[in-house]
């Protein structure tokens, strides 16, 4: 930063292209404004008032109200969207857009307390009655999104267990690691030959490995891993495999089992809500309602889906506790170690 100099440009200018005109709003009470209304006639006497449009909700609200609606295709195709579940008309980020700006039941009321024939009310008001006159929205909405994200939701979860799966597999196969591992272990007795126990140990415990990373020799320069390298390239050159006999170590050290099992868990709980939904528009609509012919099919599928994961999650888990298992030989502590923290 200090080798660029400061740059110049034509304040004014700037000024006139960014500044913002504030727009006055009365406000009446928490809900209930005037829009760009004045009660006083020429003169400032009172008099007829001009045509204005009466905002109900707070500003901040109604501004995001607003802007989202924008963004949405016009009203009637909207609502004709929303009956007919039309994923050409609205895209995924659409669908969560509306689902996160759906009117409450107390904005609702609080519109149609002050609703009047002939009262003209703003863009968002408009727009939240609208979205009240469809039958069940949020359910229908709910229905929709799960819909819509499904296939995609689930795509994410197969490949974590793929490489988890592939990963144990080659620990719990490779014949490099366990050159490795017993050269360490001879190597740490011949340390400890002194001590009456650990000089004569079996084995010893993974959380040690790291260590071995950072026991230096008595010149400083090298590790106990350097040794240990040095000795297996000696006795037996293919320990140059070992990168290529555990290649899906480095990508499973990035995954955690135990979320890629919530995102499930989050699945299988949308699925029941929605579930619960579609038994209620099934039984409240009517017997044209597209809705009939693709949520309660989809619903018997899905499960299906959900059902096909959760065994693949569970294989996944009990082959990792295995193999845990396999290497502490304490169950009791299987359960203490992530996928993460294991590979």
């Amino acid at each position: 930063w200090e080798g660029i100099d400061d740059a110049t440009f034509d304040v004014n200018a700037f000024v006139e292209a960014f500044s913002i005109t504030p727009t006055i709003r009365k406000a009446k009470s928490e809900f209930f404004h005037e829009k760009d209304g004045d009660k006083r006639g020429p003169g400032g006497n009172n008099g007829p008032s001009k045509s204005t449009a009466v905002t109900v909700l707070p500003a901040k609200r109604s501004n995001a109200i607003a802007i989202m609606s924008l963004k949405m295709p016009p009203d009637p195709i909207l609502v004709k969207a929303i009956r007919d579940l039309d994923n050409k008309v609205l895209s995924p980020e659409q669908l969560k857009s509306l689902c996160q700006h759906l009117p409450t039941a107390e904005e609702i009321a609080a519109i149609k307390e002050i609703q009047k024939p002939n009262m003209v009310f703003d863009r968002p008001e408009k727009w939240c009655l609208m979205m009240s006159e469809i039958p069940m929205a949020k359910a229908r909405l709910t229905c929709w999104e799960f819909l819509m994200n499904f296939e995609e939701r689930c795509r994410d979860i197969p490949p974590p267990l793929e490489i988890l799966k592939e990963a144990t597999t080659q620990i719990s196969r490779s014949v490099t690691l366990k050159k490795l591992l017993s050269m360490i272990l001879g190597m740490g007795n011949y340390m400890n030959a002194g001590h009456a126990q650990r000089g004569q140990a079996d084995g010893f415990q993974i959380d040690m490995l790291p260590k071995v990373a950072e026991i230096k020799d008595s010149t400083g320069t090298a590790t106990l891993m350097d040794h240990v390298v040095i000795a297996l390239l000696k006795s037996s050159p293919t320990i140059e495999n070992i990168s290529e006999e555990l290649r899906k170590i480095p990508e499973a050290s990035a995954i955690n089992l135990i979320d890629v099992a919530k995102n499930l868990r989050v699945l299988v709980n949308d699925l029941k809500e929605v579930r619960a939904y579609t038994t209620e528009i099934s039984a409240a609509t009517d017997k044209f309602d597209p809705f009939l012919d693709r949520m309660p099919n989809f619903i018997n599928t899905s499960q299906e889906v959900l059902n096909k994961l959760q065994k693949e999650v569970n294989e996944a888990e009990q082959k990792f506790y295995e193999l845990v298992d396999l290497f502490t030989g304490n169950s009791d502590q299987s359960g203490t170690y992530t996928t993460e923290k294991f590979f």
